[in-house]
């Protein structure tokens, strides 16, 4: 009796190492395929309302920058179009995710940003002399290098580049490792439930606490999501962690239908043995 006891614990215990693990693992993919995914952070930002909100901040940050350094022509409210603002995005992100210390490609905004200039002048919202033409352009330079230099390449930015870059090293390392684990300890539990056969049904037991575990972090994120004082960057913020969200949220029903037909298969099993 005392010894039945001993390995009724021994499985309880098992499982309650791979519930945890289970969580890490869960976490760490949650992670690697959202907002540690260029795919999915680029697939995100891209979207047209967002490119849309990215593109009226970059232009209220050209406004103010031109107001305090003055160029020969007056640009318009709406420098930059979508169309321009998406490949600057796309860029961006993958030298993010690329670890790049300057993720602001200088060379590619600035072609963008005078090749903008070409078609304002060509359809003649703003008009310059063409003789002030090289003038205006190395101006135009000066004026987009300072905007790179001052808001976007900044050593702040650069600084949190390196450290998103380690935080995304050390979640993948974690993953590997509790996955390893995870392997180890259901070998323990398949060894020791050799007579019983029982595996099925404490492996489904851990897959649903896990499973409710990670839904109850998942709900207290969206709830500080949705009321936390963000930056200007907050609709941006939001939409790219709700979706992540909704993602892990698929990746826990999954988990959870997992761990219903494990309890299922084991309850028909038990049934036929008795």
């Amino acid at each position: 009796m005392s010894r039945s006891k001993n390995k009724h614990g021994l499985a309880w215990l098992l499982t309650l190492f791979l519930t945890v693990l289970l969580v890490i693992i869960l976490s760490s993919v949650g992670l690697n395929s959202t907002v540690f995914s260029a795919n999915f952070t680029s697939n995100v930002l891209t979207q047209p309302r967002n490119v849309d909100y990215i593109t009226k901040q970059i232009n209220h940050q050209i406004d103010q920058v031109q107001q305090k350094h003055h160029l020969p022509i007056t640009l318009p409210a709406h420098t930059l179009q979508p169309s321009d603002v998406k490949p600057i995005i796309k860029t961006t992100v993958h030298r993010l995710y690329n670890g790049y210390p300057e993720i602001f490609n200088a060379q590619q905004i600035l072609d963008i940003f005078l090749n903008r200039l070409q078609k304002l002048n060509q359809s003649n919202i703003i008009n310059f002399n063409n003789k002030n033409l090289p003038l205006i352009w190395q101006q135009a330079q000066a004026y987009v290098a300072k905007i790179i230099s001052e808001q976007l390449n900044t050593s702040a930015v650069q600084e949190q580049v390196i450290n998103f870059s380690n935080l995304r090293l050390t979640t993948r390392m974690i993953m590997i490792g509790s996955i390893l684990f995870f392997l180890l300890f259901l070998m323990l539990l398949l060894l020791q439930q050799q007579q019983e056969q029982r595996w099925l049904h404490y492996l489904g037991i851990s897959l649903l606490t896990a499973t409710f575990i990670l839904a109850i972090v998942i709900w207290s994120i969206i709830e500080k999501v949705t009321y936390a004082n963000l930056p200007f960057a907050r609709p941006l913020i939001a939409n790219l962690c709700t979706q992540a969200l909704n993602k892990n949220i698929c990746l826990l029903v999954i988990t959870a239908i997992g761990g219903i037909v494990l309890l299922l298969i084991d309850h028909f099993r038990q049934h036929q043995h008795n």
